[in-house]
């Protein structure tokens, strides 16, 4: 079966025009249009651009049967989410269920009217998820109240919602955009029937249930200035310009409970064209072609939104994979646990669930009761003590368990052992708690917190028998070389740039041959003040390296920059943000865990790569790695 499909083209013709084309459209027997939602045309001398919703309302009017998509709207600039979930679902009302949300992470060309400086693609890609979420959360019904990293939603409700949700298709031209629509949309949308993006799709989501979409999979001219486009199923009939796709279906009822549920589609197919010569698609290309769309795989996720009434279940948020409540495990809940909850809970958005484990049930409980006082003013996630089986289907364990350096006797900046003097009397508790982690959770990535953390991490790893295993590594040590630097540069610490690599402790390497400010080095930068570089480095190095001890001096315990950091890392984790930090893992290449660049998403560290070092901190780094190597293996003979 092939369906043809019709563009309206609004930067080549007014208003009346395009209602009129669409009309005449239907009669012909096309079996879809969409339209272009653009505040510019592309080419002055197109001399069009009206607003294209306004357009599908008095199309929807004038027509009966044929289904209408946007092809796409961005709802990351010049709209909000909210205004986009309000106007889609009414579109879906007047329509009488035949429309199609088509969305995309946007053209400068469009977007720049409302100020502001145009978002780097990983940003808006980021926007873009949570864009969904908030369209999602707002069609589920009720009042919803999001707080995200991007957009905000105060007290919004839809009101006029339709039976079933519109589905929601994501424009895609390369591998991110594919995870992201994979994830999050029901639909691919691409300019090309290119086979690679939907693999890269199916790939994204073939963890999660299937949702069903339409299929459009190829354009050609069509009339001038407007375009033809078809829809294929299995049987794999020929597209319009002569090449001829492979095709298999999938179908999947996703109708929900709730107002405003999904619609079950007919069947729909993937298209992986069999001709060559395509080109890649981009996002400036969409105006050569009609969308290709395909069926996504996306995956039930809970709401980091507080919505009242309605069904929360049809929203996702763009987290790590899996089923159900996404759930968090924090074992040890001392100073620096409950730090690292209230951190979590303050961040907000990337879990339902945090258990907190301790091997003193009673304090467990008390910082549980405590804590969930302040969940009422962050995203909806429940705080609750527990035991190691109350981790199942955890998707991360965060473990802080041990002694401090002041319990365990390393607040001797003469010390050269440092924290690693506590390895022996941490690692007896990892070889109880990792055993019980992993029986109760064993696909939960582990993240090792207590100090020593990198040598307890090769312990962890050993005792869990898989790499899912990290440790915070040396970010909390990169940030106060930034606030220290930025200290002394009297400029903000976010505009810092430097990193430390290696141990997260006394062998610790401070990479200033690579620190800079907006792209100055910093060693430029410090002695113009008449100031010895050398001194300055020196004073820094020492404050940064001992900086756990000053803490404890005054206060006992080293905690909330730590918890924050923490947080941090749970969110990259979760999110799969595949975010570019200084955190340890195990290196094949130094035989050891240990902090050098590290790309940190879903199932832990992705990629560990090498900074450009000097031939000093190159040397530097092989010895604090042989410092690494030789604690860990006091203890990795260390069992239940």
């Amino acid at each position: 079966m092939t369906l043809i499909g019709y563009t309206m083209m609004g930067e080549q013709a007014g208003p009346k025009q395009l209602v009129r084309d669409v009309v005449l459209a239907e009669q012909a027997g096309f079996d879809f249009a969409v339209i272009s939602d653009h505040y510019f045309p592309w080419l002055e001398v197109q001399g069009h651009a009206p607003y294209a919703w306004s357009v599908l309302g008095a199309a929807v009017q004038a027509t009966d049967r044929i289904p209408l998509m946007t092809y796409v709207t961005c709802p990351i600039g010049r709209y909000h989410p909210a205004v986009v979930a309000q106007k889609a679902a009414t579109m879906q009302l007047l329509s009488d269920g035949r429309f199609t949300l088509g969305l995309g992470a946007g053209e400068n060309l469009n977007e720049h009217i409302v100020g502001g400086r145009w978002p780097l693609v990983g940003v808006r890609h980021q926007m873009l998820a949570e864009a969904v979420e908030i369209i999602r959360a707002l069609w589920a019904g009720g009042t919803v109240t999001y707080r995200g990293r991007h957009f905000e939603v105060e007290s919004a409700r839809v009101w006029d919602l339709p039976e079933t949700a519109p589905p929601i298709g994501i424009a895609v031209s390369g591998p991110e955009s594919c995870r992201l629509a994979g994830r999050h949309a029901d639909a691919m949308i691409a300019t090309e029937p290119r086979a690679e993006l939907g693999r890269m799709f199916d790939d994204a989501g073939v963890r999660g249930s299937r949702a069903s979409a339409r299929s459009p999979c190829r354009t050609t001219p069509m009339r001038g200035s407007r375009r033809s486009g078809r829809w294929t199923s299995s049987a794999g009939s020929r597209v319009a310009g002569g090449s001829t796709p492979s095709c298999r279906c999938r179908r999947r009822s996703s109708r929900r409970p709730g107002r405003c549920a999904r619609r079950t589609s007919p069947p729909r197919c993937r298209a992986v064209p069999t001709s060559s010569g395509t080109s890649p698609g981009s996002a400036s290309s969409r105006r050569q072609g009609s969308p290709t769309s395909r069926c996504a795989g996306r995956r039930r996720h809970p709401r980091a939104i507080h919505q009242l009434g309605g069904d929360a279940t049809a929203a996702r948020p763009p987290l790590a994979r899996g089923r159900g409540i996404v759930k968090v495990g924090v074992i040890g809940v001392g100073a620096v646990g409950a730090a690292t909850v209230l951190s979590l809970i303050e961040r907000g958005g990337m879990c339902r669930e945090i258990v907190l484990v301790d091997r003193t049930p009673e304090r467990a409980t008390g910082v549980a009761a405590d804590l969930r006082y302040a969940t009422p003013l962050s995203p909806t996630v429940d705080v609750r003590a527990g035991d190691y089986d109350t981790l199942e289907d955890a998707q991360l364990v965060i473990i802080t368990a041990g002694v401090n350096e002041r319990a365990g006797g390393a607040t001797d900046r003469s010390d050269p052992q440092g924290r690693l003097r506590l390895l022996d009397t941490n690692a007896k508790a990892y070889a109880e708690i990792v055993p019980k982690v992993v029986a109760a959770a064993p696909q939960a990535v582990l993240m090792v917190v207590t100090d020593p953390p990198d040598p307890l991490a090769d312990l962890t790893r050993r005792l869990a028998g898989h790499d899912r295993v990290f440790s915070t590594g040396t970010l909390i040590d990169s940030l106060r070389f930034r606030v220290h630097l930025a200290d002394r540069l009297r400029v903000r610490p976010r505009d810092v740039q430097a990193m430390v690599v290696g141990e997260h402790g006394t062998s610790e390497v401070l990479l200033w041959s690579s620190a800079s400010v907006s792209g100055i080095p910093v060693l430029d930068l410090l002695g113009q003040d008449g100031e010895s570089v050398e001194r300055l480095k020196q004073q820094i190095e020492h404050d940064i390296r001992y900086a756990n001890i000053t803490i404890i001096e005054g206060t006992g315990a080293s905690q909330y920059g730590i918890g924050a950091v923490s947080a941090r890392l749970a969110e990259a984790v979760l999110r799969d943000e595949r975010a570019v930090l200084p955190v340890a893992a195990y290196s094949p290449r130094y035989d050891v865990t240990l902090s050098l660049v590290s790309v940190l998403g879903a199932g832990g560290v992705q990629q560990l790569h090498e900074p450009a070092m000097t031939p000093d901190e190159r040397a530097a780094l092989e010895r604090s790695a042989a410092a690494l190597r030789q604690a860990a293996g006091r203890v990795l003979g260390t069992g239940p």
